[in-house]
């Protein structure tokens, strides 16, 4: 009876999924005569196989999260029923590849407007998969799936279950950035915000499934529901965060609320409102009882939130089929627009750089994530009593300030429009950020902060992070010169090659190259002059020379970037049209002198920091030596400087006493 009633939710979600699309106006309709048709038929398979692909996607999710999250493990390594539920994924993954194969046809024949039978052919196939952006955002995820197939496949440890779990995750991206949010205006935030949207989502869902999967299986929820709960509440202020950016960038005005598209997205809210107060609802009866003493109750509880849930994804996949009443760009911004996602900037000035905003998604949503956590873990320590320095704290805020102003303020901005201000934001991100986010201690304060296992065996997030700390995969991107490579070596190909201007033509390039720039200064000054655990200990003398080879090779990469006589970003600027600062290789050459010039100031800093570094650690050592001595000398022995000294006297006796021999010999 349990998974009859569970399995309502299903024709639950597709009943609203097509009521959604006949009253919002998202059904298929018949083309007018004479133009290209697919017919009805193909254009209902859109949304429903859709719909099917998130629900296998959810399984696949929450299959990887209960055995990540849900059960405990055995000194990092999953439990039998861990190991079942991971071991479910790969059949699933199959289904979801026939599922998708069918809907790249299905999508092929409904873009192109032939029927179902014309499209089933390879040249077709192939030619939607590799040129529109709907076929390549399949494409990614086929090779996902493969990846995730392969890992549950082989893993038996909680360190590859969180690997399938991001890969799971991962699955929903492609498809999110070319929905309607990549054709917005502001389309970096809508983005972004869509995202996390999805992700959040399908965390809350796929939780919901696998706490469901568990009950049927009969399996204790006693340490399930308590994390579980926790998870939720954060993807509930994610999903009603970026929710009410996605909708209001969508909707577009005040005017576009009287839309049918605003209906099916209040239906939506009102859904998505029912399910907050059935989880404050689970909290309640979590903090009441343990969830194993009233099974009956969670599970009825669990039901109608699941079910409630499908009925809000239906909306959701309607909406996504449902053009939204977004303006229209305006002519006159035509190329920039539709290029960047914003209109063309005036000319820059200093107040413009100091005032201009323009958000980014995954930029906001890392700084939020990253910062909540941090200042979390630092109220905990407080909290029991702990100290954490101020200048810790201080230091992690600038960084994550540089990252703000890199992507999101002025100079992030008008990165999107000139080379200059580009590589001023590259070297912000690349060298500025990192020494903030460095020396703020971020690995530190988990491993203080974060709980240890709560049951005997069981390592925790604490364990788990100390772990990877020590991986083999750690150990090798630790050593000097990998991370010398990653940080330097990683500009000529980037900026040398064609690779620059593929990446400059899309979002998705553009946070990448962040991302890059971020996580290679990072690792490279975590090596420095990081405070955190590091799997290997450089000596000081080692640092100051990967700093100065540093210096090397940037400012030669610098001196080449001046040197060059043709453009480097593949006609990604010249496209823009921009009318200030028109002779665009000049302003390459001043991004080069700017790449010199900020990448030797950073440097610099990180060498004073390192120096007063090495001092505090020789007077470290000093103190430990004379604590050493004072406690020898306490219990009437020798301190290591006295038996140094006496080891060199026995020393030195010996080789007289040879040296007596010797000429007693002659």
């Amino acid at each position: 009876m349990k998974k009859q009633i569970v399995l309502v939710a299903v024709p639950v979600g597709f009943a609203a999924l097509t009521i959604a699309l006949l009253l919002g106006g998202g059904a298929p309709t018949k083309s007018a005569p004479g133009l290209p048709d697919a017919g009805l038929t193909v254009g209902w398979l859109v949304p429903m196989l859709t719909m099917a692909n998130y629900l296998i996607e959810f399984a696949m999710v929450g299959f990887s999260l209960a055995a990540s999250l849900f059960f405990v493990d055995e000194d990092g390594a999953l439990g039998d029923a861990a190991t079942r539920f991971i071991r479910r994924i790969p059949p699933i993954a199959l289904v979801w590849i026939l599922v998708n194969a069918l809907l790249l046809i299905v999508k092929a024949a409904y873009e192109i407007g032939i029927p179902f039978r014309q499209s089933f052919n390879f040249p077709t196939i192939y030619s939607y998969s590799v040129q529109t952006t709907q076929g390549n955002a399949i494409l990614w995820q086929l090779f996902i799936v493969a990846l995730l197939m392969g890992v549950t496949a082989l893993t038996y440890r909680v360190r590859g279950s969180i690997t399938a779990l991001v890969l799971a995750l991962l699955i929903f991206v492609p498809p999110a950035i070319t929905s309607h949010a990549a054709g917005a205006g502001h389309h970096s935030l809508a983005t972004g915000a869509i995202v996390v949207h999805i992700i959040a989502s399908s965390l809350w869902v796929s939780g919901i499934f696998a706490l469901i999967a568990m009950r049927l299986l009969r399996l204790e929820l006693s340490v399930a529901v308590p994390r579980f709960s926790v998870l939720a509440m954060w993807c509930v202020v994610a999903i009603v965060l970026t929710g009410v950016i996605s909708a209001w960038l969508r909707v577009g005005s005040i005017h576009g609320l009287a839309s049918k598209y605003a209906f099916i997205m209040l239906a939506k809210t009102i859904a998505l409102g029912f399910l907050v107060a059935l989880g404050a609802r689970h909290r309640r009866l979590l903090k009441a009882r343990l969830p194993g003493s009233d099974g009956i109750a969670l599970f009825r509880l669990l039901t109608i939130e699941f079910v409630t849930m499908l009925f809000t994804i239906g909306l959701a996949v309607a909406l996504a089929q449902t053009p939204p009443p977004i303006a229209r760009v305006p002519i006159a911004y035509a190329n920039a627009q539709q290029i960047v996602g914003i209109p063309m900037l005036a000319p820059p000035t200093f107040w413009r750089l100091l005032s201009s905003f323009e958000p980014d998604g995954f930029a906001l949503s890392f700084m939020a994530i990253a910062g909540i956590l941090y200042f979390r873990g630092v109220r905990k320590l407080v909290r029991r009593g702990d100290h954490w320095p101020i200048g810790r704290s201080i230091s992690f805020a600038l960084g994550l300030a540089v990252i703000g102003y890199a992507t999101s303020g002025g100079l992030g901005t008008y990165a999107l429009f000139a080379f200059s201000f580009h590589m001023i934001a590259h070297m912000s991100l690349a060298t500025l950020a990192p020494i903030g986010i460095v020396l703020g201690a971020p690995v530190t304060l988990a491993l203080r902060a974060l709980p240890a296992g709560t049951h005997p065996g069981e390592r925790g997030a604490r364990g788990l992070l100390n772990s990877a700390i020590h991986s083999r995969v750690s150990q090798f991107y630790s050593h000097p010169v990998v991370a010398l490579i990653i940080f330097d070596g990683s500009l000529f190909a980037l900026y040398l090659t064609p690779l620059l201007g593929h990446l400059m033509g899309s979002h998705v390039g553009h946070v990448f190259m962040n991302f890059h720039f971020l996580a290679a200064g990072i690792l490279f000054f975590y090596l420095i002059i990081g405070v955190d655990p590091s799997p290997r200990r450089i000596p000081h003398l080692v640092r100051i020379v990967l700093l100065f080879a540093a210096m090397s090779i940037h400012a030669f990469f610098s001196i080449a970037i001046m040197s060059t006589t043709s453009l480097l970003d593949g006609g990604y600027f010249a496209s823009l049209h921009r009318p200030w600062w028109t002779d665009l290789l000049t302003d390459q050459h001043t991004g080069g002198g700017i790449g010199w010039s900020m990448g030797e100031a950073p440097i610099i800093i990180a060498l004073v920091a390192l120096f007063v570094q090495w001092t505090r650690d020789d007077a470290r050592e000093a103190k430990r030596l004379d604590r050493a001595s004072d406690r020898s000398v306490a219990k009437g022995e020798d301190d290591d400087l006295a038996k140094y000294n006496a080891r060199l006297a026995t020393l030195a006796k010996r080789d007289e006493q040879r040296g007596t021999s010797s000429q007693s010999s002659v």
